[in-house]
């Protein structure tokens, strides 16, 4: 006595999945795909039960019902058995469409419709034999496993209306296809749904991919950028032509160590070349400039690491000894004066003057004034030659 409302309860049930379903897919399944034309299949017994319905309403619910669930297996059938191509994706959405209005309109039209004229048995064999048949194709073709859950479930409440007169068994049909039409649903969601979460899985670990290359990429400009102002940095230190520090370098070198150490004694030697002008005028500024390059090797290589050299101007020049006092400074000057005296191609001699801090001053000012006239000095007595002002 219940029949009837079964029926119409699946018809809506039936109707409103497929919609959902349908709808669902589509909107966000946006890839091309098989599981997409699926979802698109669902749309002919959405269209079949709503034209049906609304437009040949004395059309008995059991044969909508019926002829729906044929057509949406039939559907599934085809989409398996037929090679899936990514590029006719357009052309199936539009032949599923336009079958989808050629069935309603045939369906609605026709008095004597053919398949309102099969028996219910019949009915349930065709719609049946297409859900084996997917079932078995499915597996066959290593498709989507999970698609064979709800198709089993809805094949179950079809076989079960070939069992007549037992107790519940229009109950058990109707729960059953119930099932399976929520079954369909889920299975889209969750294949959706996985589908999209492997996307975003893969869009982090895309991003995650993208800020290591970007770290390392920031990483390795910020260590350029280091090292470029580090260049800069003793580039303006350093004096171009001899590669020793600049004045103002050499300078602060000298304040640094009066500040930081007022107890502890150091020296500072300043020397020239003697007569440079004369090289310059009569064998050139090219000839001065590599006697300037030879004056600043030698000295540097006359010094310790803990020393500090420094182009003061012209062919001036101010070495920093560190913790030595005025006899010890006066070593380090006769030797590096010797060397010099050493050199040839051109051949050229030094003066310096010895200052000692704090005997001879006790400011940056008053140590280059000493140690100035102790240059000054040497250059009166004779060049090539140490003093102590």
């Amino acid at each position: 006595m219940y029949q009837g409302v079964y029926d119409r309860i699946l018809l809506i049930a039936m109707t409103c999945f497929s919609f959902f379903i349908a709808l669902y897919t589509i909107s966000m399944n946006k890839t091309a795909s098989l599981f997409k034309l699926l979802g698109w299949v669902f749309f002919i017994p959405f269209g079949l039960c709503c034209s049906i319905f609304v437009f040949s309403p004395d059309t008995p619910i059991n044969l909508i019902l019926s002829f729906s669930e044929f057509c949406l297996a039939a559907g599934i059938l085809l989409l398996i058995l037929y090679p899936y191509n990514t590029k006719n994706q357009k052309l199936m959405i539009v032949v599923i469409a336009a079958l989808t209005l050629i069935l309603s309109v045939y369906a609605i039209k026709t008095e004597h419709f053919i398949y309102y004229t099969f028996s219910a048995a019949l009915r349930n064999i065709l719609t049946a034999a297409c859900i084996i048949a997917a079932i078995v194709f499915n597996i066959k073709k290593n498709a989507d496993r999970k698609l064979a859950k709800p198709l089993a479930i809805w094949l179950t409440g079809m076989l079960l209306g070939f069992v007549e007169n037992k107790a519940y068994i229009n109950e058990a049909v109707f729960a059953v296809k119930l099932s399976a039409y929520a079954c369909f649903l889920f299975y889209f969601f969750r294949t959706t749904h996985d589908l999209l979460m492997k996307r975003v899985n893969e869009s982090e670990e895309l991003i995650e991919d993208m800020k290591k290359s970007l770290n390392k990429e920031v990483k390795k400009r910020v260590f350029e950028i280091e090292r470029t102002n580090e260049r800069l940095l003793e580039i303006s230190k350093t004096d171009m032509l001899t590669k020793t520090f600049n004045k103002i370098t050499i300078l602060n070198i000298i304040e640094r160590l009066i500040t930081s150490k007022k107890m502890e004694a150091f020296s500072i030697l300043m020397f020239d070349i003697d007569n440079f002008k004369t090289i310059n005028d009569s064998l050139g500024h090219v000839t001065g400039d590599m006697c300037l390059k030879t004056l600043s090797t030698i000295a540097s290589g006359n010094i310790r690491e803990v020393d500090y050299i420094g182009r003061y101007g012209g062919d001036e020049f101010i070495i920093v000894l560190p913790t030595l006092s005025v006899n010890e400074a006066r070593f380090v000057a006769e030797r590096f004066r010797k060397k010099v005296n050493e050199t040839s191609n051109p051949r050229f001699t030094i003066s310096i003057g010895i200052a000692t801090y704090p005997h001879d001053g006790q400011t940056v000012h008053e140590l280059i004034q000493a140690a100035d006239r102790g240059l000054y000095k040497a250059k009166s007595m004779g060049k090539n030659t140490v003093c102590r002002a």
